[in-house]
């Protein structure tokens, strides 16, 4: 799949349904904020009367403002238009909230593509596209060839594929896409009860279990979706982590700095290195193998050989309490648990060292591979210990790492999930962050609408007013008046509860929110770094810096483009730093998002939308599990007929659960 871009078309009034046009014109007049603080007010009948004079307008006052800050080539900020983006999976008063989203240009004489589109839930969405297909998203065929070994960024950059998607108004939707980041929910719930954490009367942790099945139900109550994903990170190298052994910044070392000489001398492309590693036989061996695994599994394979949940406790078991813990930590010892052992992590160590240092040099070729040192090291790799020391990969390191009790809540939370038919969506090589994106760009391409839950920032990349993606971010919960005063305001728009704790981010959100629209949230953090992700970007160049120049260049290319043109001081630091940038914004690229490497075709197969279609889930499997968890309050609700069971999308066709 090639890279998915938001585009922005004309006047979405056009595009609702037709009860919400009708709704629209009957109101004496509507509120469009035009910045993310700001907002002016239009009749209703004038914004479906002049959508076209009010686009040529915008488009001249944007090159008289841009003209008279001396902006080379007319390029300015991303500034928030305001936009109607009504969305079939909410309520009549959700339809008229207003979606702020950004300006774009159109190629001369384009024309937004009409459709007949046919969506049976049961079945794949299609569509034809009677006139010329939008220009700005991009669907690559599956069948791409591999890119070349070496490739300048410029052509990179120019590169577009041929093939166009359909684009669909909120009217031709099919459905509501949940996708929702797992490893964060288990995060949040595991420090959120910290050490008092939940366990079952054997001693088994829980809280993670508890928490997510909980905020999966709220999530589901509260946006009625007609299908969930729940990704998460696999537990061993990935494709980011095998790039980040050549780190051209100081932690990359001796392979970073040859790395960086490589890429002043236009032979080495972190792009193109990017994609190459993707497509690299043993990973796409790797994808296939856990897609085929996923595919095959059933609810009742997530129970144990002998039909329980829970193994029985070991014969030596304690019941675990701080204080028992305290005191096998003490004597260096660890508590028996009780539940699954988790697997071996391979996220450190000279497993996932010496499987990252080989799909590298096997993506570079033995030319540049030796060239960068990588045969010394594979080498050196052989002797014991000196893999870890010379090739200990710089993305995400220096995070603390989670204890077995964790991972054991973990994988009891994954199998939950899994008996409860929501399988656990992991990838080898490919982070939850990247199958979002992925599932992103295929739900839009079929016609859905997405809601993204996570407070991991680099989501902000896929919310697209157009397509009707939102991020629904961590938020805390306001006071009882508070929050109806705001459901009363919000025109629809989710926002945060006691069950529920997530508001809903549009584009606006994000611009007011990092100060740059989604397209530009990766290129923001090229030109500032990432601490937690421990991406270099340009030392010295912070948030507030990085925000001024693409405002005033557009992008990464038209700052290094137009770098003679700034003083000396901010010249300079760009330039000591443009390998360390380009990195960066390789590596911070979600897939699925302009400009980020193309993902083979094995990582989604097909059907996996339908398939992942909330069908509900057999109470006699998972009555038992949630008994033997000791949850209570779940159980009550997961009968035929419970809440539980019926928000899961038991006793509902998929057709009357998308008309909620």
């Amino acid at each position: 799949m090639a890279p998915w871009r938001p585009l922005r078309l004309g006047s979405l009034v056009l595009q609702g349904p037709t009860y919400l046009m009708r709704r629209i014109v009957a109101l004496p007049c509507r509120v469009h904020p035009t910045t993310p603080s700001h907002g002016t007010l239009f009749s209703s009948t004038a914004v479906i009367a002049t959508s076209t004079s009010r686009t040529s307008r915008r488009k001249s006052r944007a090159t008289t403002k841009e003209a008279a800050l001396g902006r080379p080539g007319g390029s300015g900020s991303q500034g928030a238009w305001a936009n109607d983006a009504p969305s079939t999976s909410t309520t009549a008063a959700s339809s008229t909230q207003d979606a702020p989203v950004k300006r774009t240009r159109r190629a001369k004489g384009s024309v937004a593509a009409t459709k007949s589109c046919t969506s049976d839930l049961n079945s794949s969405s299609s569509c034809t596209a009677d006139a010329k297909a939008v220009p700005g998203i991009s669907v690559a065929s599956s069948a791409a060839a591999s890119p070349p070994a070496v490739r300048s960024a410029a052509t990179a950059a120019s590169a577009k594929p041929s093939v166009q998607p359909p684009t669909f108004s909120s009217s031709q939707r099919s459905g509501l896409l949940l996708v929702v980041d797992g490893n964060y929910l288990a995060n949040r719930a595991y420090y959120g009860y910290g050490n008092q954490g939940l366990t079952t009367s054997s001693g088994v942790p829980t809280s993670i279990t508890y928490s997510v099945v909980r905020t999966l139900h709220a999530a589901l109550r509260t946006l009625r979706p007609t299908a969930l994903a729940v990704v998460f990170d696999p537990r061993g190298p990935t494709f980011r982590g095998a790039m980040s052994l050549l780190d051209p910044s100081a932690a990359g070392g001796q392979l970073g700095r040859a790395a960086a000489r490589l890429v002043q001398q236009g032979r080495l492309d972190w792009q193109d290195l990017a994609s190459r590693l993707l497509l690299y036989t043993s990973i796409r061996a790797d994808l296939q193998a856990a897609a085929a695994v996923e595919a095959a599994a059933t609810p009742a394979s997530f129970l144990l050989p002998g039909g329980t949940f829970l193994p029985p406790p070991p014969p030596d078991f304690i019941p675990y309490t701080p204080a028992a813990a305290a005191a096998a930590a003490a004597a260096g010892e660890e508590l028996p648990l009780g539940a699954d052992a988790a697997p071996p992590s391979l996220s450190r160590g000279r497993a996932a060292v010496s499987a990252a240092l080989q799909v590298l040099a096997a993506a570079l070729g033995p030319e540049l591979a030796s060239e960068l040192g990588l045969t010394e090291v594979a080498a050196a790799e052989e002797e014991e210990g000196a893999a870890a020391v010379l090739l200990e990969p710089s993305y995400k390191a220096g995070r603390a790492q989670h204890t077995e009790r964790f991972y054991t809540d973990f994988h009891n939370m994954q199998r939950l999930l899994g008996l409860m038919s929501v399988k656990p969506l992991v990838r080898p090589w490919l982070e939850g962050d990247d199958l979002a994106g992925l599932l992103v760009q295929e739900a839009v391409r079929q016609g859905m609408s997405v809601r993204l839950i996570s407070g991991d920032r680099d989501l902000m990349q896929l919310v697209s007013d157009e397509y009707d993606v939102s991020l629904l971010y961590p938020a805390k919960a306001p006071k009882k008046g508070a929050a109806a005063a705001a459901a009363a305001a919000g025109g629809g728009r989710v926002r945060p509860s006691s069950e529920f704790p997530f508001s809903e981010l549009r584009e606006a959100d994000v611009v007011a929110a990092l100060g740059v629209g989604p397209e530009r949230v990766a290129e923001c953090k090229a030109l500032m770094g990432d601490d937690s992700d421990r991406l270099p970007g340009v030392k010295g160049i912070g948030p507030k810096t990085a925000v001024q120049l693409l405002e005033a260049y557009g992008s990464l290319s038209g700052v290094y483009g137009a770098v003679g043109q700034l003083p000396a001081k901010r010249r300079a630091l760009l330039q000591e730093s443009q390998a360390a940038a380009q990195y960066s914004l390789a590596m911070a690229r979600v897939l699925g998002t302009e400009g980020a490497p193309s993902a083979p075709p094995d990582v989604l197969p097909p059907g996996l939308l339908q398939r992942l279609q909330l069908r509900g889930f057999e109470p006699g499997l998972v009555e038992p599990a949630l008994r033997e968890l000791g949850m209570k309050s779940l159980t009550r609700g997961s009968g035929r007929g419970g809440d539980l069971w019926r928000d899961f999308g038991g006793g509902f066709s998929h057709v009357a659960r998308a008309s909620l």
